[in-house]
């Protein structure tokens, strides 16, 4: 619970082996501030592959969080390498309106409106690798 809690989960991710998947909300440093600079660059450092979804709300939300946000960030977030790949999927097709991770046997549900913040990791094989498969059916629809 709270911004402490949502920073463990996303320090988790940090585990990843191999891919990991998933559908992002808004933008991440909105919700953890400058601990994203650390993660990112742990990410980057290890070479982490992820593929992502976002959608409308993540888009508007980016605009905003551009206008009141270091330029650091912003240049930081924007920027692309070759095992970070992610896909516009519209809000009619699915409506994104909290983060998911998906990776190694592990879902992570991270959910934060009007100063709520909680998140929920689920370790279990059989729900990730469904979650997996759902992923990559959106995903294929994504552009």
């Amino acid at each position: 619970r709270g911004k402490e809690g949502v920073r463990q989960q996303v320090w988790n991710t940090l585990r990843v082996k191999g891919e990991l998947l998933g559908y992002s909300y808004r933008p991440l440093a909105e919700l953890i501030g400058d601990y994203y600079f650390y993660w990112y660059e742990e990410w980057i450092k290890g070479k982490k592959k992820m593929r992502d979804l976002y959608s409308d709300e993540y888009v508007r939300s980016k605009k905003e969080f551009i206008q009141v946000k270091k330029k650091q960030l912003m240049d930081t977030m924007d920027k692309k390498f070759d095992f970070i790949e992610s896909r516009y999927i519209p809000s009619s097709i699915l409506d994104i309106n909290h983060q998911v991770d998906i990776y190694n046997d592990v879902v992570s549900y991270y959910c934060w409106h009007e100063g709520e913040v909680f998140g929920v990791e689920i370790y279990n094989e059989k729900i990730a690798k469904m979650q997996k498969q759902l992923f990559e059916i959106v995903w294929n629809m994504g552009k």
